[in-house]
């Protein structure tokens, strides 16, 4: 954490224009990037802390989140469904301590098993979790879950292991820190495994690949269960059972010329007229707008019937291989004529001397 906070600060002091990503693995960290203005600042635990709450509270928001990032065409991933209730939590530190807010903030009860008595909370058992004297103590026969993430991955595992004996309809959640481990987390049965590298790595790549997908799935975690259920439902059924393709591009001359150029003729070019199909304008292609940013305002899930505007940045979701079939019509003025109007242009010069002589 020290040298990835000198980075970060030595960069903002020498270059502050350009985007800052920090990793931190503490709260002091974490203020201290941000005191410099560091851009995007992510801790593994607290990241996976809010999604475990977002589990009980907006399962359907996880689960988008999840499907968005993936590469496409994977099968989707089903829903995560931890129970609320007694959980126990075999260590205290970064990771367990982050769980336990988040869970108790959604109002489960929790108690704490944590062998340090300096790093103990009040009412916290103290011992080791792979021993079943204070599992016991701490109710694990009537809990229903427990989350371990101890000093090792074997220690971690062997609580797992001894939770399971004493109640095996418990909900199973560790920590992994070694990834030559991950057979073994695999075959363990587990609910649900935190990987820091891997959440780390989940919140870095939407930055640098799609940044309009990070901005989407922060304003979708604002919203309500109800209203990602519904698009999930939607992609759900558009894509098939697979995980959808997700891009964005800009309206500019470089990435989408014949667009940029009919907007800027202040020819009506709707969202809709993108979502039709080139080889037929009477079919729609299979992809959702999910967002659309001008300037400093932002359109969430935008009505197609919008005018678009030069500079417009938007996010699609679609089905895999519809973004070059939309790509086409970005960049073929015919294409998009056609599109817009219905009106077939006449290709090649045969063709349009034969249209002049109707």
């Amino acid at each position: 954490d020290t040298v990835n906070v000198k980075i970060a600060v030595t960069a903002k002091l020498l270059r502050p224009d350009i985007p800052v990503i920090a990793r931190a693995g503490t709260r002091e960290s974490v203020d201290n990037l941000a005191s410099f203005n560091t851009d995007h600042i992510i801790n593994a635990y607290l990241v996976f802390g809010e999604h475990l709450a977002m589990t009980q509270r907006t399962p359907s928001v996880h689960l988008l989140h999840a499907w968005l990032i993936s590469l496409p065409n994977r099968t989707l991933h089903p829903p995560v469904t931890p129970p609320r209730g007694r959980w126990v939590i075999c260590g205290y530190g970064r990771f367990g301590s982050s769980c336990a807010r988040y869970l108790e903030e959604e109002g489960n009860e929790v108690r704490v098993i944590e062998r340090k008595p300096e790093k103990a909370p009040e009412g916290a058992v103290v011992g080791r979790g792979t021993e079943a004297g204070p599992l016991v103590e701490a109710g694990i026969r009537d809990a229903v879950g427990i989350i371990s993430g101890t000093d090792s991955d074997t220690n971690t595992l062997s609580s797992i292991m001894t939770a399971r004996e004493l109640n095996s309809d418990l909900y199973l959640v560790a920590r992994q820190d070694r990834r030559a481990d991950t057979a073994i987390f695999e075959g363990a049965g587990l609910d649900l495994i935190m990987e820091p590298s891997r959440i780390i790595v989940w919140r870095i790549l939407p930055l640098l690949t799609t940044p309009l997908l990070s901005r989407f799935l922060r304003l979708l975690r604002t919203g309500t269960e109800e209203e990602a259920s519904t698009l999930r439902e939607r992609i759900a059924t558009l894509c098939g059972g697979v995980t959808p393709e997700t891009w964005s591009f800009e309206i500019q001359p470089e990435s989408s010329p014949a667009l940029y150029d009919a907007v800027d003729r202040d020819e009506n070019i709707c969202l809709e007229h993108l979502q039709r199909a080139p080889a037929n304008r009477d079919r729609f292609l299979p992809c959702i707008p999910l967002l659309l940013a001008r300037g400093e305002l932002t359109f969430m899930q935008p009505d197609p019937g919008m005018s678009l505007e030069r500079g417009d940045r938007i996010l699609f979701t679609a089905r895999a291989g519809t973004r070059g079939t939309m790509e086409w019509a970005l960049s073929n003025p015919k294409v998009l004529e056609y599109l817009v109007s219905g009106i077939e242009a006449p290709d090649g010069s045969i063709w349009r001397w034969l249209a002049r002589l109707r």
